[in-house]
């Protein structure tokens, strides 16, 4: 596996391991973090999100927060039938439009992370 698919909340962003295979042979391995944060499963969850325009102004500040420090990662969860929804999806199309309009912003899926940290950030540290 090239990387973490569990819910691991221990960071902001991405790091390295060491794990061994079945067969003893020491590889890299990406933890790509979770975060119920900024986490669409809010809507959900009693005294959370109540509707999209909640949700939309959570995400936009967190993401000029971070954007302001210099850009990290920044974990949205989305699960269709929670995000999904058609009153709740608009929270996440305004996020969208909001954060392509600044510049160097990525979207990536986690697996689109895990082997961008592996290449050029981890082989940096």
């Amino acid at each position: 596996s090239l990387h973490d698919a569990l819910p691991i909340w221990n960071d902001d962003v991405p790091y390295l391991v060491d794990v061994q295979t079945s067969k003893g042979v020491k590889k890299d391995h990406v933890i790509v973090p979770y975060t119920l944060e900024t986490n669409d499963m809010r809507f959900v969850a009693a005294a959370n999100f109540a509707n999209a325009d909640e949700y939309f102004a959570y995400l936009r500040d967190a993401f000029d927060t971070l954007y302001r420090e210099g850009g990290r990662m920044m974990t949205i969860g989305l699960h269709g039938r929670v995000a999904g929804r058609p009153a709740r999806v608009e929270g996440l199309r305004k996020f969208i439009a909001y954060a392509k309009k600044h510049e160097g912003v990525w979207f990536a899926t986690r697996e689109e992370i895990a082997l961008h940290w592996k290449r050029h950030v981890a082989k940096c540290e």
